[in-house]
């Protein structure tokens, strides 16, 4: 299940970066800037959500937090501390309401 989730997450991602129509609708809920920064710099998100794909003694909730706080930490000095917290906000959310949908 937790599994699952991550891997809706990193699809969910992969969509957002291929698909402008859902980037959009992904700018209803962050601003441009925050989804701009989480395109840029996808690699590194991407490595921080599949580093997390082992982890099933974690909670889901626990993963998306973790995930969320590896993200600040990996895009500290390359972006604002704003804009970093506001990625990692992004893929916490995609994790915890992709786990939703599996549910």
């Amino acid at each position: 299940m937790k599994v699952k989730a991550l891997e809706i997450a990193i699809k969910a991602l992969r969509y957002v970066i291929d698909n402008p129509v859902s980037r959009w609708t992904l700018e209803k809920f962050f601003d441009t800037e925050t989804v701009a920064a989480v395109i840029k710099y996808n690699s590194k998100v991407f490595g921080v959500l599949e580093s997390y794909l082992g982890a099933v003694e974690l909670t889901t909730a626990e993963i998306a937090a973790g995930a969320r706080s590896a993200i600040v930490q990996e895009l500290r000095g390359v972006v604002s501390k704003g804009i970093a917290e506001g990625v990692g906000m992004v893929v916490e959310w995609l994790i915890y309401y992709g786990s939703k949908v599996i549910l």
